[in-house]
């Protein structure tokens, strides 16, 4: 999108406790599986509302670096889901063999069951990503947008705004830094140069 439409990245999400959000490739505990290659033609769920097709890129460089093919010549089934625990629960309850979800929906579904803590184990965990950035035209300036930034910036301080961002378990909205990406746009980079790689040995 940075290449084609004039967007200017003003605001990033601040998830309080985990800032940078990571995602985990989750298994269950009792099925004796302890590294990524045992779960070849096994089935995946991937929880991919806020993160896109980060999940499936990341995870592709995590088999395509160990010699296996991309993700979804791995797998048997690939099903993507928007809600985490459409994507976590079929492995809690032994429909699915694996599943990838982010750190903090992981959490917040442990917290209200405590039982997926104890019975899904982590078998791998990516860098930490930003997850929401919110961008403006970068041609366009005038003093509603700049009003409409400030009082984002101040929303966490304004009880209807504080629960405005609960609902979305955001703690606050600071202001964007270049770095805020910078695990995303690795992601997206190695993914680019693996395939070329891939498409040059195949020619």
């Amino acid at each position: 999108m940075r290449e084609t439409i004039p967007l200017l990245p003003v605001l990033t999400a601040d998830y309080g406790k985990n800032f940078y959000d990571e995602l985990l490739l989750l298994v269950r505990n009792d099925r004796g599986i302890t590294r990524v290659g045992q779960l070849r033609n096994k089935s995946l769920r991937i929880e991919s509302g806020q993160q896109g097709s980060i999940p499936i890129q990341w995870l592709d460089i995590l088999l395509l670096g160990r010699g296996s093919s991309d993700s979804r010549g791995f797998f048997s089934a690939i099903i993507d889901h928007p809600k985490a625990s459409q994507a976590i629960l079929p492995v809690f309850f032994g429909q699915a063999d694996a599943c990838i979800a982010s750190l903090n929906s992981f959490e917040t579904l442990a917290e209200l069951n405590p039982q997926l803590g104890r019975h899904l184990r982590i078998l791998e965990k990516s860098p930490g990503f930003a997850t929401g950035i919110i961008t403006v035209r970068r041609d366009v300036r005038n003093q509603r947008r700049d009003a409409m930034l400030e009082a984002l910036l101040e929303m966490h301080t304004d009880p209807k705004g504080k629960q405005l961002l609960t609902l979305f378990r955001i703690n606050r909205l600071v202001p964007f830094r270049g770095e805020h990406l910078a695990a995303v746009e690795k992601v997206i980079r190695e993914h680019r140069g693996r395939y070329n790689a891939t498409a040059r040995r195949n020619h």
